[in-house]
């Protein structure tokens, strides 16, 4: 059996897209098959793996992997590639799409330039665990927004030892479901430099949608007139929407299609 996959990149965050609408994978496909899938130099080779299927309750069903084969709640990235791909590859073809995740519902649209925006739920835990644990950051905070966020100011974001840093506060005792790890520096009120090193890739990655969307949340707090945000990371810059506040925020930006391929799931078995 050759399975179709397309290969996505958003902002640098770079995902394997396949349509599972028939149920070529169900449940019994171990955690060890999607990372075998996601490895790089072995297998295709991505930051995640996601699947389009069927659901009773929305317009699809999006079941998203990490490159290490766990299953995760959200991936806003993942989200905004999974809405272009319904609508220019698969065709659904609908002005605004409505779709399930296993962390709840979300919407968003793409428009004729492409540009893909996604609608983000409320954002919750907010500061739920002490930060200040951690020496030798001038400014933290910590926020649910889909999926568990840390965040760490830093003088040289640039040179910055992103992953030794980021693994070490990823794996600490004190999150119980381990959290992604963000380190930014300012570049004025409303525009951020920042790099992530990501919870089930288990290392930096080039962009982090629900990242910047933490991060926007935490500029608001700071100044609640603040309407747009623009957080810049190694694969690109995303924007983030604060017009209607911090419940009803908007990600936006392009996706690109980087290639479409085949591959035999028993290779990876």
């Amino acid at each position: 059996m050759k399975i179709t996959f397309f290969k996505y990149s958003a902002q640098g965050n770079d995902f394997i897209l396949i349509d599972n609408r028939k149920d070529l994978f169900d449940k019994t496909f171990p955690k060890e098959f999607w990372a075998r899938l996601a490895k790089r130099k072995q297998g295709i080779g991505a930051d995640g793996i996601i699947l389009v299927e069927k659901s009773q309750k929305s317009d699809f069903k999006m079941r998203y992997f990490d490159a290490d084969g766990g299953q995760s709640e959200l991936c806003a990235n993942g989200g905004r590639s999974i809405l272009h791909f319904v609508d220019k590859i698969l065709g659904i073809n609908k002005k605004n799409y409505y779709f399930e995740t296993k962390e709840g519902f979300y919407n968003g649209s793409v428009s004729e330039s492409g540009v893909v925006e996604l609608n983000m739920n409320p954002p919750k835990d907010e500061n739920l665990y002490d930060l200040n644990i951690f020496d030798g950051y001038t400014q933290n905070f910590f926020i649910n927004t889909g999926v568990p966020h840390a965040f760490f100011e830093v003088n040289n974001l640039k040179d910055f030892q992103v992953e030794e840093k980021g693994r070490a506060i990823r794996h600490h005792k004190n999150f119980a479901q381990g959290t992604n790890v963000n380190f930014f520096q300012f570049k004025s009120n409303n525009e951020v430099n920042m790099r992530t090193y990501e919870r089930g890739v288990e290392g930096e990655t080039l962009a982090c949608g629900t990242g910047a969307c933490g991060m926007a949340v935490y500029l608001y707090r700071q100044n609640p007139e603040i309407k747009n945000v623009k957080v810049h990371m190694p694969g690109g810059m995303l924007e983030v929407d604060l017009s209607q506040g911090i419940n009803c925020m908007k990600i936006l930006g392009p996706v690109a299609i980087v290639y479409q391929g085949v591959f035999e799931p028993e290779f990876f078995k």
